[in-house]
């Protein structure tokens, strides 16, 4: 069973790879992350404004 207590802690006998963090950090420093949230606040933007117009963009208040 792969999911058993003992398979997922190392055995003692079995040396340990040590690796620094920054070469285990995924990614970089993160900017992919902040540019899909800055491109989904303006993609956000965008559907509210063109929702704005299409609501308010008919006919006139009375």
């Amino acid at each position: 069973m792969a999911d058993s207590p003992d398979d997922r802690h190392p055995r003692p006998d079995e040396e340990q790879e040590v690796m620094p963090a920054t070469k285990t950090r995924p990614g970089g420093i993160g900017r992919t992350v902040f540019y899909i949230l800055l491109a989904s606040l303006a993609l956000a933007a965008i559907a509210w404004l063109a929702l704005e117009i299409w609501a308010y963009g008919g006919s006139p208040a009375p």
